[in-house]
């Protein structure tokens, strides 16, 4: 997978692969971006009414938007909620939104902050009591989200964002394959690909379909397109589909919501990846105590209670040892690199992304640490010249991921066909 590029047509951005707009930079404000968002997807999601009903009994809120392009209308959600919870006097100032990104073209971080740059301008700030994690304007918001844009790598990357107000879900990937037995609960979906008739992947039956198994009774999409097959395939899938008004030009547009009680659509073991048996995304009753105890104190206890305090969880660990990392977790250096397989999709999707959270969860935990810990210098790898190569076509990696160098590996063990490969992020952990 590699960073997708953009055109620029009469001051447009325009996708290159599929000769269609990202949004209009307009500087009529009833067709620009920002506000084809607000008419399109928050308010005929029904939004932020939703968020106050819903938020009375969940601790969080789940969007998904399929054709997360250059992150706009991301962007002006966050903002939305984070004025939500920064206003609200009912105690949600807590509670979590959830945004699935889904996206098999993603833009680089670079683009997006040209994009940011050109479509951001003024903005009034939230109120002066948020809590200082809370930013208090769009552009502090692109920047935080620019900051934390995962790599080009074909996975799920998870960020946790604005003192755990946000999480996004970049899933990036072709939209059937994201949303294949996931279970993500979606509650509101922003359908939002190119233009039906220049990718109609996006809005074929089958997707619907996967949509509908991710949704729930109540769960509303809203698209600005009107095409008579798209209707038709939201109500296979089990929508009540509506035309309404559209956005600028667009006469109309297309609005639904599933109102048939769901039975679970939970898939036996079996049917699952090992490292996918529970659902992406769980909605919590809200509980006023939530407290966990780990036994064992190395290296994969420690990381369950940091996920856990993350997510507001009050922690306590065990250890006979009674220090943490001892036993198998006391090695003085942990070189960090993934194990790649060239048959084994389920091994390699693990490792893949395991590997792409260790390195933003490392260089972000070393921001917080002035002394130095995480020396992420490079690292090469000997592999079989022909192993090495397949691994990389079966899987897409770019050069940022993996390059496999055109030199023979010199060990005086090494075979002939033995080459190396560089992974140009990665590196060494060496406590202080």
């Amino acid at each position: 997978m590699k960073y997708t590029k953009l055109i620029w047509r009469d001051q447009q951005p325009y996708s290159e692969m599929f000769d269609d707009i990202y949004y209009s930079s307009d500087e009529d404000e009833t067709v620009s971006g920002e506000s084809e968002f607000e008419h399109v997807f928050f308010r005929h999601n029904g939004l932020p009414e939703r968020w106050k009903e819903a938020l009375s009994e969940n601790s969080s809120f789940v969007i998904a938007e399929l054709g997360f392009g250059s992150g706009l209308n991301c962007i002006l959600t966050i903002k939305k909620w984070l004025e939500f919870i920064a206003g609200s006097d009912d105690g949600h100032q807590d509670r979590c939104l959830h945004y699935i990104a889904i996206e098999k073209y993603p833009l680089s971080p670079q683009t997006l902050g040209e994009l940011a740059s050109q479509n951001i301008g003024a903005d009034p700030e939230l109120p002066t009591d948020s809590p200082p994690e809370v930013p208090t304007d769009l552009r502090s918001i692109a920047d935080e989200l620019i900051d934390n844009y995962p790599p080009a790598v074909e996975t799920t990357h998870i960020r946790r964002l604005f003192g755990g107000r946000v999480v996004i879900h970049y899933r990036f990937m072709d939209a059937l394959q994201a949303l294949a037995g996931a279970e993500l609960n979606v509650d509101a979906w922003y359908l939002d690909g190119f233009s039906p008739a220049q990718n109609p992947e996006m809005w074929s039956e089958e997707l619907f379909q996967r949509i509908a198994e991710n949704s729930r009774s109540g769960t509303t999409c809203s698209t600005y397109t009107a095409a008579g097959f798209v209707r038709r395939n939201m109500q296979a899938a089990g929508f009540e589909v509506s035309k309404v008004a559209g956005h600028g030009k667009k006469r109309e547009m297309l609005v639904a919501v599933m109102a048939a009680e769901k039975t679970s659509t939970t898939l036996k073991f079996k049917d699952r990846p090992w490292f996918a048996s529970a659902p992406a995304i769980s909605r919590d009753i809200i509980r006023r105590q939530k407290t966990a105890t780990i036994i064992g104190a190395g290296i994969a206890g420690l990381s369950v209670a940091y996920a856990l305090v993350q997510r507001g969880w009050k922690v306590s660990v065990i250890d006979k040892h009674g220090d943490v990392a001892k036993g198998t977790s006391e090695n003085p250096a942990a070189i960090v690199y993934p194990r790649l397989s060239a048959d084994n999709d389920t091994d390699t999707a693990f490792y893949v992304q395991a590997y792409a959270y260790s390195l933003y969860l490392l260089k972000k935990l070393q921001e917080k640490h002035a002394e130095k810990f995480w020396f992420d210098n490079g690292m090469l790898q000997r592999f079989d010249k022909k192993r090495i190569a397949k691994i990389v076509d079966r899987f897409g990696f770019n050069d940022d991921f993996i390059s496999v160098l055109n030199k023979r590996a010199e060990q005086p063990e090494a075979g002939p066909d033995n080459v190396y490969a560089e992974y140009g992020n990665t590196g060494v952990v060496l406590p202080p």
